[in-house]
């Protein structure tokens, strides 16, 4: 089996597992989750300075998928520079700036994806990449760091961009999405932590 083929059968059967999740448990871990999200993006540090002062995160939309209002509004709330995506047909991304009332007016994206206004706030300037914390969804991921998107591709080709490499890139999931392998291609980006609702794995507050 091709590594595309892979993947796609990996998809169908993660996508079938999230959309049978209880709402019920997803709210209650989905808590769990931003607790253990903050501790650690709270806890990265450069030369014993505090390193992050900007969040790429994003908003919950598919089904199964982790609320991380809770995360979103503590980073507010403790005076970092919080930002969600846009999306383009043409698989680009970019991140706009927004505050607590972001939500109000917010538009609908690519697929109806809630997306912050172009007059939202200020787009993420790359430039910034050392003091950032990326929050990467996905599908699946394994403990080598590997991730499975929905197949756009957005992430793998923003995470590509020479400025971003100095970025934290965390990727977020539930216990339950962690496979033993992952199927990867050259182009795919690595993580350099997993946060679930059980703790976390790969970073330095693995657990």
């Amino acid at each position: 089996m091709t590594r595309i083929a892979e993947k796609a059968v990996l998809r169908k059967a993660m996508l079938a597992v999230l959309m049978n999740l209880d709402p019920r448990w997803v709210k209650a871990a989905s808590t769990r989750v931003c607790e253990n999200l903050s501790r650690y993006v709270n806890a990265l540090h450069t030369d014993g300075v505090m390193a992050v002062e900007h969040v790429l995160a994003w908003s919950s939309f598919f089904p199964g998928e982790i609320d991380l209002n809770l995360f979103i509004e503590g980073q507010l709330a403790a005076g970092r520079r919080v930002y969600l995506p846009q999306t383009r047909a043409d698989r680009s991304m970019q991140f706009i700036a927004i505050n607590e009332a972001w939500a109000d007016n917010a538009v609908a994206g690519l697929g109806g994806v809630p997306e912050p206004s172009a007059d939202s706030g200020g787009i993420f300037d790359p430039h910034f990449a050392a003091s950032t914390a990326i929050i990467v969804p996905g599908l699946a991921f394994d403990k080598q760091g590997c991730r499975l998107g929905r197949g756009r591709g957005f992430y793998d080709m923003f995470l590509a961009r020479s400025l971003m490499r100095s970025a934290c890139v965390v990727g977020v999931s539930w216990e339950l999405q962690i496979v033993p392998e992952v199927p990867v291609a050259s182009h795919d980006h690595k993580i350099e932590a997993l946060v679930t609702e059980a703790g976390v794995h790969l970073g330095s507050e693995s657990a």
